[in-house]
């Protein structure tokens, strides 16, 4: 009996030590991977931090308002709001120029993918649409983000509710219609 458990012991042991060296092989392995992922992930981050967004934040100050839901419960309290806020930041002292926007430059919108289609695509009911981002901003905001305009015009204070819809399209936009042969004016 005391040969069988010298036997079984040793075959204890060396079935432990099997499993331990599988296991440290495996953390390795997991740790080598975990580093790997987490250094492809600050390259990338470094990167996108020193990417062009398309416009210069440098001298912009940034404040949000949650409002109260039960005070300002339609559109025409918020737009008041609003144009009053924008009023009062407009005549401190150093301001040069303000806005206001639903949300902030490459954030998600709160108007969100907005199905469009032009007068030149034939698109039927089945078919799917382009999708674009939509955000609320008021007058000078592409300005005061010093974003370039190479077409057309800014937003100005008369476009409002009460006139028609207007939109700045980007450039990559226009690029893409153009391969498309579908012109934007």
């Amino acid at each position: 009996s005391s040969a069988a458990s010298d036997v079984y012991k040793r075959q204890v042991s060396a079935g432990g030590k099997n499993l331990r060296q599988g296991l440290l092989v495996a953390q390795f392995a997991l740790s080598f991977v975990i580093l790997t992922t987490a250094s492809l992930v600050s390259v990338s981050l470094y990167k996108l931090n020193n990417q062009d967004g398309g416009f210069d934040a440098g001298k912009v100050l940034t404040v949000g308002f949650d409002l109260n839901f039960s005070n300002y419960d339609n559109g025409q309290k918020i737009r008041d709001f609003s144009r009053n806020i924008l009023g009062e930041v407009k005549n401190l002292p150093g301001v040069e120029l303000a806005s206001v926007s639903a949300s902030f430059p490459l954030a998600s919108t709160l108007a969100g993918p907005i199905e469009f289609q032009t007068q030149q695509q034939a698109l039927g009911e089945q078919d799917v649409k382009p999708r674009a981002s939509a955000a609320v901003v008021s007058a000078d905001y592409h300005q005061v983000l010093n974003i370039p305009l190479l077409n057309g015009r800014f937003f100005t204070a008369q476009d409002d509710e009460n006139n028609l819809p207007v939109v700045i399209i980007c450039l990559l936009y226009t690029s893409d219609a153009a391969d498309e042969e579908d012109s934007v004016d």
